[in-house]
């Protein structure tokens, strides 16, 4: 699919769609009140689901039925001494070969998304919730997956950190949510939390800590991106390789270079997969939750 201007800039299409998922509920809302049938509820969404479609078409264009997903595979098979490292016997580069598959969004997703997703794990740092302990949103059944409601697992953060160094070693991607308010210099792609100097501009504290800037409302996710790559010296990671969503007018070429310390203030999860998180964190996952409003601010 070709990009259309809302790919580039999605904020008047994200604004039509908000307001069409927030009549759709309310029509639900009262139609419950109603019949107290919860299947009319469900023919309800199948058919509001149909608008979401319909306004998406008109703003990104129709899926494809198939596309050819492409990419280059490695020869592993082949052994290499010092003294050829990195050349086959000919004396050339490694020889990769085009993989090329045939699919439709559906097989695509089978493959390569859906065998994975129950094995991804939310983590959470926030300091003034019980740390090594799982939570689950409840208050409301229009956040739910097909497992149920969402669980989260708040823990260190140091430890979430060397997680995402781990999986982003073993080239799996990392995505994360947070907020993208906030310092993000979107010509350079850098994200620090001192990319702009405001309190030496206005002489002014505006600092305060996560949790409290958390219970302001300063602090929400409202962005997901993804970790592809990390630059680390003496083992210590200075920036992570951000992918965006915002067009490669946005920052370089769409990457963004977050740094060590944006995490700290503004990544409220990250998706994991479980297979980085220790045998003791595995243990406690499986505690009975807290159960959290979900209009109730994580702070």
């Amino acid at each position: 699919m070709i990009d259309t201007k809302s790919t580039e800039n999605s904020r008047g299409m994200n604004k039509i769609l908000n307001r069409y998922v927030l009549i759709s509920a309310s029509k639900m809302i009262d139609k419950y009140e109603e019949t107290k049938d919860k299947e009319d509820m469900r023919e309800m969404k199948t058919e509001f689901l149909k608008g979401v479609y319909k306004i998406l078409v008109l703003h990104l264009g129709t899926p494809p039925e198939e596309f050819t997903f492409a990419y280059k595979e490695k020869d592993k098979s082949k052994k290499k001494d010092e003294g050829s490292k990195n050349k086959d016997s000919e004396g050339n580069k490694d020889k990769t070969e085009w993989v090329e598959e045939k699919h439709t969004p559906y097989s695509f997703a089978e493959k390569y998304v859906y065998e994975d997703l129950d094995k991804i794990v939310t983590v959470t740092y926030i300091p003034s919730r019980k740390m090594n302990q799982p939570y689950k949103l409840v208050g409301t059944d229009l956040v739910k997956d097909e497992m149920g409601n969402i669980i989260r697992y708040n823990m260190n953060l140091n430890e979430i950190k060397k997680m995402m160094k781990k999986s982003i070693k073993d080239d799996l991607p990392v995505a994360f949510a947070a907020n993208a308010n906030f310092d993000m210099h979107n010509d350079t792609g850098v994200m620090h939390p001192e990319v702009y100097n405001y309190e030496k501009i206005y002489d002014l504290d505006l600092k305060r800590s996560k949790t409290a800037e958390g219970l302001m409302g300063l602090i929400f996710s409202n962005h997901l991106m993804t970790v592809l790559g990390l630059d680390e010296k003496n083992e210590e990671v200075i920036k992570w390789k951000v992918e965006n969503s915002w067009g490669e007018d946005a920052g370089d070429n769409g990457i963004y270079y977050m740094y060590d310390g944006w995490i700290d203030k503004y990544v409220e999860e990250v998706y994991i997969h479980r297979k980085y998180l220790s045998k003791k964190h595995l243990k406690n996952l499986k505690k009975t939750p807290i159960e959290v409003d979900y209009y109730e601010t994580p702070y």
